[in-house]
């Protein structure tokens, strides 16, 4: 079983160095936190599918905008 810490206010967790080595992580990695169907909650290396998919959904927002606000910009300069 593994045990960590947890501080109220951070969003740093502290693991022994050993464990650490055992997971192949190093200090500054990245660590997700999921909430499973079932309830119980998994520590993993990798984002879960949600987060994937989340992650790319405000990519694709975020370019969205982008191009809207350029097509204003064009129209209005055409319209001019």
């Amino acid at each position: 079983m593994l045990s960590f810490k947890v501080s109220v206010g951070t969003s740093s967790v502290t693991l022994e160095k050993e464990k650490m080595a055992r997971l192949g992580l190093r200090e500054g990695d990245t660590l997700y936190l999921t909430e499973e169907a079932d309830g119980n909650f998994r520590l993993s290396r990798t984002p879960s599918d949600h987060e994937r998919q989340m992650a790319l959904a405000k990519k694709s927002w975020a370019m969205t905008v982008r191009y809207c606000e350029r097509l204003r910009s064009e129209l209005r300069l055409a319209l001019d």
